[in-house]
């Protein structure tokens, strides 16, 4: 009797093992996201790296100008972050446009690729109208000549995205 029992209790943990197997489970964190409105227009991004953006932020490469970026454009006034990163090892970011719109940028894509395109004409009147900065960056042993030697090595933007993801 006690072996019939055995055989009957290993038959259906096989039975519970093979199913739980063979059974797809969906694992979701449910998470209250408050997605907050970003509404830097691309004037007012001009604007802000016309006001802010000095020769220490190019001589500091791509974290000098990450921080600049979420002190300046991701924060609001209030010290509230307009942008939220939803999940981190894919890069998704989600914020609202003044127009309700809900954005998912994937790898935070767009939004890198439009500040950095403001930002490097930004460092590039700043090379042409400072005879000085200009002498600075072409002598290779300058620290601001390494800075911006990152920061234009950085053609597609991804070492500035990645930091970007981090630190929002």
């Amino acid at each position: 009797m006690i072996l019939e029992e055995k055989k009957e209790w290993k038959e259906k943990l096989l039975d519970k093992i093979t199913t739980a197997a063979l059974t797809k489970t969906n694992n979701t964190v449910n998470k209250n996201i408050n997605i907050t409105t970003y509404t830097r227009t691309d004037e007012e991004l001009k604007n802000i790296y016309d006001n802010n953006l000095t020769h220490l932020h190019i001589e500091g490469g791509i974290s000098a100008i990450t921080k600049l970026i979420v002190d300046k454009v991701v924060t609001d006034s209030n010290g509230i972050k307009m942008i939220t990163i939803t999940d981190k090892a894919r890069g998704t970011a989600r914020y609202k446009l003044p127009s309700g719109e809900d954005v998912v940028d994937n790898g935070l894509s767009t939004f890198t690729t439009k500040n950095r395109n403001i930002l490097m004409r930004r460092i590039y009147r700043m090379i042409t109208d400072d005879i000085i900065t200009s002498n600075h960056i072409l002598d290779v042993d300058t620290t601001i000549s390494k800075g911006y030697t990152e920061i234009t090595d950085d053609v597609e933007g991804d070492v500035l995205r990645s930091s970007l993801i981090k630190s929002i």
